[in-house]
């Protein structure tokens, strides 16, 4: 662990901010760019770390977010002005994903039905595999 001076600390934190007032003005609307952002400050400020999880508000509602963290353990967050409506109701509880507690990650959604898909699958099951084929197969009058 690498300790420093509040000076320097206060300096980067900064610098933090600057870096996403600038994004924040580029982007204008910033809700659903989490991970974009996140990565993009990640390359300017290497000593940061990227952070998959959730955001929960005060009605317990989980959101999937990205958020970057100091090596101290403090949130940064490029994005979460995109909750301000939340943040009137009361504070945001930043929950890092574990796999353990949470469960797999999806890696995507089935083609058939939108329902989450795991390991790059494509479909959640067999059958909508076959729902899939069967329409892709199936004669079409075309115009």
């Amino acid at each position: 662990m690498q300790f420093v001076k509040s000076s320097e600390y206060l300096i980067m934190k900064q610098q933090y901010q600057i870096w996403i007032d600038n994004y924040k003005e580029k982007h204008k609307i910033i809700a659903g760019l989490c991970f974009p952002a996140c990565s993009l400050m990640l390359q300017n400020f290497p000593e940061l770390q990227l952070i998959r999880g959730y955001i929960i508000d005060i009605w317990d509602k989980k959101r999937t977010h990205w958020w970057l963290k100091t090596e101290s353990g403090e949130i940064i967050d490029p994005t979460v002005s995109q909750f301000d409506n939340l943040l009137t109701f009361g504070s945001l509880v930043y929950e890092e994903y574990n796999e353990f507690i949470h469960g797999p990650l999806a890696t995507g959604k089935c083609m058939n039905c939108g329902e989450c898909v795991y390991n790059d699958e494509q479909f959640c099951n067999v059958e909508c595999e076959k729902n899939t084929f069967k329409y892709l197969n199936e004669k079409r009058n075309v115009l």
